[in-house]
């Protein structure tokens, strides 16, 4: 797609459209689990903004039509990506804290 601004700042700006069902079997066979393909399916486009000097991304854009059983909801969902670097705060456990095992 090109160049373009966002937030005051030049951007590479990427664009793909997927099908939702094709997600989905690429997670099962990343997860090695079966995942019904047939119930979820639809339109799926996925905008990203990746930093041009270092290609980090800075913000990602994402809207989907699910249809599934006859009925179809749309979902929109937008993430950015700040602050790289930078110390983050993390606090010490408490005294009774157990490790996590899965």
């Amino acid at each position: 797609m090109g160049r373009d601004t966002v937030d005051g700042k030049s951007y590479l700006h990427y664009r793909t459209d997927i099908k939702i069902e094709d997600v989905m079997s690429s997670l099962g066979e990343l997860f090695g689990q079966t995942i019904p393909t047939d119930v979820l399916s639809g339109p799926m486009t996925m905008d990203m903004w990746l930093d041009p000097d270092g290609y980090l991304p800075y913000k990602y854009l994402i809207a989907a039509t699910f249809n599934a059983s006859q009925q179809s909801m749309g979902f929109q969902m937008t993430m950015r990506y700040l602050d790289y670097n930078k110390p983050v705060p993390i606090p010490t456990p408490p005294p009774n804290a157990k490790p996590y095992t899965p």
